[in-house]
């Protein structure tokens, strides 16, 4: 048990004496980065939840029921509930399953 011990030891001590590659601070130049393709928009307006970021394009009610999406592979149902000015908050629901094939 006591020669166990001392090997632990032995190995957290090697372990933490070892600075890999990745260790340290990183900084990230902003200046040089670039934004390709149009901006995500979503929209809340006259009542109507609209993100053109989805694809296709998700268009709701924000009333807070649940809607059915017929549309949209990803899940069936959607709904959008105004929390605040500022927050929206949007949730999905997949409640079928899919028999989803692949060609090869």
């Amino acid at each position: 048990m006591k020669k166990l011990i001392v090997r632990m030891l032995l190995i957290m001590r090697v372990a933490a004496a070892w600075a890999g590659p990745f260790d340290g601070t990183w900084v990230g130049d902003v200046a040089s980065s670039t934004v390709e393709g149009k901006p995500d928009t979503y929209l809340l307006q006259d009542g109507v939840y609209t993100c053109d970021a989805c694809y296709p394009e998700l268009k709701i009610p924000a009333d807070g029921k649940t809607h059915k999406v017929t549309d949209i592979v990803y899940y069936d149902e959607a709904s959008a509930t105004v929390v605040s000015p500022q927050v929206v908050k949007v949730q999905t629901t997949q409640w079928r399953e899919r028999n989803l094939e692949s060609a090869r």
